[in-house]
């Protein structure tokens, strides 16, 4: 079981409320391109810096990584520095420092297309069909970490995360596809947990949503592999909620269609 857990983009949204919630149990290092107010142990690193990831790796057992550029449209300048190179960094200063396993996180939005179809309940053996660049990135993020898992032995698990529900999501209200990809703070935590102590498998992609009154992505295979158990529910985030007409295209048409407002995360 690791002790010492390295955090990349540690100022980001989800980072924070999983350091909050680690911090009792772990020892932390955090890492951000800029330099962050905090208790725990810093290293200031920009993800196309690998000799500073270097140091940030040196010493921890366990990485979460989720850092990334999540929404720009210079592809050039901005994500493909942060997250095809920078991906690629982490986990190879990972392997260099010997660190163990790594948690990658990765989208919902790798099958955002199979909303077209009005499909629910995908497991991850679904045909990938990313509806942004990023989702695109985070693909490669996923067979990267398949490599290093098979050629170097690291333990390495790729979440797809749902629509998670900061502080400031909930306040905005229940939106339709919520219903399809709620994803509360203590369910991702318990995620998180599950891959930084799981034996076998060695490398897996898990779809990672809390339980979804009528979920989009299935959660079967991190309940059978990790013994994942969902806490949260539509109903425990947001109470009572009315019954609603079946899910379809146009309730996610937001994923794919106005592309202005970027992904969700």
């Amino acid at each position: 079981m690791p002790n010492r857990i390295l955090i990349t983009g540690a100022g980001g949204m989800i980072a924070r409320d999983l350091v909050e919630a680690l911090q009792d149990r772990y020892t932390l290092r955090l890492t951000d391109r800029v330099r962050l107010r905090t208790d725990h142990d810093f290293v200031q690193a920009d993800l196309t810096d690998i000799d500073a990831l270097d140091r940030a790796c040196d010493g921890v057992d366990a990485v979460v990584h989720l850092g990334a550029a999540t929404w720009e449209y210079d592809v050039h300048d901005v994500m493909i520095p942060a997250n095809i190179t920078g991906t690629w960094n982490i986990f190879e200063a990972a392997r260099r420092a010997g660190v163990g396993r790594l948690v990658f996180a990765s989208t919902h939005h790798t099958v955002g297309f199979h909303h077209v179809d009005g499909t629910l309940n995908l497991t991850e053996a679904a045909e990938p069909r990313p509806d942004t660049f990023y989702a695109v990135t985070k693909l490669y993020g996923e067979a990267l970490a398949r490599y290093f898992s098979e050629r170097y032995g690291l333990h390495a698990y790729c979440l797809r995360i749902g629509y998670y529900m900061s502080d400031g999501r909930v306040a905005e209200g229940l939106g339709r596809y919520k219903e399809a990809l709620v994803l509360s703070k203590r369910d991702f935590v318990q995620m998180v947990e599950l891959c930084l102590s799981a034996d076998e498998p060695r490398f897996g992609v898990y779809n990672c949503v809390s339980a979804a009154r009528r979920p989009w992505l299935s959660i079967e295979k991190a309940r059978e592999q990790l013994g994942y158990s969902p806490r949260d529910t539509v109903e425990s985030i947001f109470g009572a909620v009315p019954e609603q007409p079946e899910l379809g295209p146009d309730d996610f048409s937001w994923l794919y269609g106005d592309t202005e407002s970027g992904p969700e995360h």
